[in-house]
């Protein structure tokens, strides 16, 4: 297990600086933690790995809420399960302070999404931690902190569409609101979420037609309710409905089959829907 690195702690330390100063920080996330860039694959190619890169940037936040300057991870050599969060922080602290600490940052945003794991890994893989102050050493200009557990703020989905006779689909477009009207487009920090609705939907975008889409989605609804996707295909647009509770965190697969789209389509146009969490049974990997 990797251990906090200090620097060299001299032997004079207090339990509360006297005046607002920088502070050297260092903040330890080991195997046990969730971390951060997201990957498919495993032997069954269902499992979400998750992972630190070099140089990933972690916001911290006081408990009243003021941001302060973000810590960057070094990780360590070998293996990327562990990584060392590092730099400086300016303030007054003390002893049993709790720190929020956010990758990629504290304000959420959801849109923009283009259906790519890598775009969901870069930009939309929001994590959560906290950590306390267990020392200050005024001295020696450290700030000693307690490990940090990193959770996702949000769950992961990865869709399929196909036609009757299961040939993918080539999807333009999928736009995305629920009944409830808590499905996160925006949460600056410190100010109050915008809600995907029918009117301003989440809306995943690929660069040019795919028959597969993965994107990351919140849901604050807390319960099932009905979700509304609307998927353009070629000229077309259909609509699909199916109830989700989607807990952040957890990895969704799921194939929606359009039997009127596509070569030899039906004027029927039903829509079947499968989705299943691959959070459980071990298959998801952090």
């Amino acid at each position: 297990m990797a251990v906090l690195l200090l620097g060299n702690l001299v032997s004079c330390t207090q339990m509360e600086a006297p005046a607002s100063r920088v502070w050297k920080v260092s903040v330890n996330a080991g195997p046990a933690s969730e971390t951060r860039a997201v990957s498919v694959g495993g032997n069954d190619g269902k499992t979400l790995y998750t992972n630190w890169d070099q140089g990933d940037l972690v916001r911290v936040v006081k408990s009243d809420g003021t941001a302060l300057e973000q810590l960057s991870a070094d990780v360590s050599a070998g293996n990327t399960a562990y990584a060392t969060l590092t730099g400086t922080l300016t303030g007054t602290f003390s002893v049993g302070d709790v720190l929020s600490l956010y990758y990629h940052e504290a304000s959420l945003d959801y849109t923009g999404q283009n259906g790519t794991v890598n775009c969901v890994s870069a930009s939309y893989s929001f994590m959560e931690a906290s950590s306390s102050v267990k020392e200050v050493d005024a001295q020696g200009g450290f700030l000693k902190m307690s490990d940090a557990a990193f959770t996702h703020r949000q769950a992961f989905f990865q869709l399929r569409f196909v036609d009757k006779d299961n040939n993918p689909l080539l999807l333009e477009r999928l736009s995305i609101y629920a009944d409830g009207g808590k499905v996160v487009l925006t949460r600056p920090l410190g100010s109050d979420a915008t809600y995907a609705t029918e009117v301003l939907p989440l809306t995943i975008a690929p660069a040019s037609a795919t028959g597969q889409l993965f994107f990351a989605l919140r849901d604050e609804n807390g319960a099932s309710n009905t979700y509304h996707f609307k998927a353009v295909i070629g000229s077309e647009e259909y609509s699909i409905e199916r109830d989700l509770n989607p807990i952040s965190g957890h990895f969704y697969i799921g194939t929606v089959q359009i039997s009127g789209a596509g070569t030899g389509g039906d004027s029927l146009n039903e829509v079947f829907f499968t989705i299943a969490d691959y959070s459980s049974g071990g298959t998801l990997n952090w």
